[in-house]
């Protein structure tokens, strides 16, 4: 109040983000990811119906109700939505496979990274960079942080990182100057 904006999105598939208190939208995740890279192709599970629990009044969260659905899997989702200066989600799930799935994301990112600070493909485009996300970062139990570049790379490429009881990651934008990627949204 007194605005009353917006706070938490689910748009297109499975893909959902929320946004704080004076911010704007950033990285996107996803219910599912089902064989992400292989050569056989992706699949895109949805979130097919909704339900919203009315919150009582004073209420600092929001519950919803969704299921997911595709052809290899069925799932039930909760979220418990936590709006503020920083806004939480908090996700239980229970799925259900229908087939034999080969590989499966559990809370997979989504972001976009064509190009900058030379890594990617500039195929003609203008602007210095082209990206939501600049950097994966990672967290160790053991209190070490890990960050990695991201590319957009000719080929598919897969990279995997073991970490024994990781505690969080995340995707990030490390440059905010507005020369270095120049977009105005009109």
């Amino acid at each position: 109040p007194p605005y009353h904006n917006e706070f938490v999105s689910f748009l297109g598939a499975s893909y959902f983000r929320a946004v704080g208190k004076g911010a704007v939208y950033g990285t996107s995740a996803r219910g599912l990811g089902i064989d992400t890279a292989l050569p056989s192709g992706e699949i895109f599970p949805y979130f097919q119906e909704f339900w919203l629990q009315r919150p009582k009044p004073g209420a600092r969260h929001m519950i919803i109700y969704a299921l997911l659905n595709s052809p290899v899997i069925t799932g039930a989702y909760r979220f418990t939505v936590i709006p503020g200066k920083s806004t939480r989600i908090r996700v239980r799930a229970v799925l259900y496979p229908r087939k034999k799935i080969k590989q499966l994301e559990i809370a997979p990112l989504s972001s976009m990274y064509w190009h900058g600070r030379g890594r990617g493909i500039r195929a003609g485009d203008w602007h210095p960079q082209q990206h939501d996300s600049s950097d994966l970062i990672m967290a160790a139990r053991d209190g070490q942080w890990i960050t990695r570049p991201l590319n957009n790379p000719l080929h598919i490429q897969v990279t995997r990182y073991l970490l024994n009881n990781p505690i969080g990651f995340g995707l990030f934008q490390q440059d905010r100057r507005f020369a270095n990627y120049e977009g105005l949204i009109t």
